[in-house]
């Protein structure tokens, strides 16, 4: 019997990617986005959430995914491990119950398929302001001032970008905050990125 060619991680992203650009909604994928100390394989940003997605195909190992596990709850909403065959069935002992799984795996034809084989739910130890704050973190300074002057939030003159999130994190809802902050994501435009002014 001929063994099953392993699933690479260029396999995996594609296939994850049209399932959800499929349904047709606004959204937005990031690729290797920086999240405190580790760098997500894929961060998904819809109208109303930030999802993470951190891919373990065939030929990796789980040793890191504790680690980076820290920093998906951190800056996402709702978190998964995208995995084989070969990672999926140990993968509910090794994960907090709130996050999902999905499998991506070659079905009867050696198509490639892909099963939601749990739904992430929310952390239930979120704490809001914190999270809101490492997501305002993804912003570009640019982009939080312009939720803040969008909101009537003031002054903001020669603030910082950490002072500025204080001050929205203060004034807004945190849903319509976190609205604000997926709506600067989808729309980012890196043709006019200033690395000095957006860094500060």
């Amino acid at each position: 019997m001929k063994e099953a060619k392993k699933l690479s991680d260029k396999d995996m992203r594609e296939i994850l990617f049209d399932y959800y650009e499929m349904t047709n909604e606004r959204l937005r994928f990031f690729e290797e986005l920086c999240i405190g100390k580790s760098r997500a394989d894929a961060i998904l940003v819809k109208e109303d959430r930030i999802i993470g997605f951190e891919i373990k195909s065939d030929k990796d190992n789980l040793l890191r995914l504790e680690t980076q596990m820290k920093d998906y709850t951190r800056f996402c909403d709702e978190c998964y491990i995208v995995t084989g065959d070969k990672h999926v069935n140990e993968l509910p002992e090794v994960i907090p119950d709130f996050y999902g799984i999905i499998k991506i795996y070659r079905d009867d034809s050696d198509e490639l398929a892909i099963e939601v084989v749990r739904e992430a739910t929310k952390d239930p130890k979120e704490s809001k302001r914190r999270k809101i704050k490492h997501q305002m973190a993804l912003l570009w300074r640019s982009e939080i001032t312009r939720i803040a002057k969008a909101n009537n939030v003031k002054p903001i003159s020669k603030k910082s970008k950490p002072k500025i999130a204080m001050m929205l994190a203060d004034a807004m809802e945190y849903d319509e905050l976190r609205r604000a902050i997926c709506d600067e994501l989808i729309e980012r435009d890196y043709s006019i990125y200033n690395e000095k002014q957006d860094a500060e």
